[in-house]
């Protein structure tokens, strides 16, 4: 092991650097956290909260997904009007 620009091959010296090396890769560095005394925070309603916390309808999943689908359809039509051959992929 190369610690310092020194080989170490001592056993129990490369555990110990091996552990120390962990050890403050993996340590939390301390600091002092924000207080939020006295600090006001808004709050919603109850009729918000209950829009925000009902599962998701039928429309609402099927814009979401076209939107996420809907430059490849587009894509794949113009293809394969274009050369009646369906793209690479499909």
């Amino acid at each position: 092991m190369f610690v310092n620009g020194v080989w170490i091959d001592e056993p129990g010296r490369v555990k110990q650097e091996t552990h120390l090396f962990f050890k403050n890769k993996f340590q939390e560095e301390e600091w002092v956290r924000p207080k939020l005394d006295g600090v006001s925070f808004k709050a919603i309603g109850q009729q918000h909260n209950d829009r925000l916390t009902r599962p998701f309808t039928e429309k609402e999943i099927k814009d979401a997904m076209w939107e996420v689908i809907k430059v490849d359809v587009l894509h794949f039509m113009v293809e394969f009007v274009c050369s009646w051959n369906f793209p690479e992929g499909v």
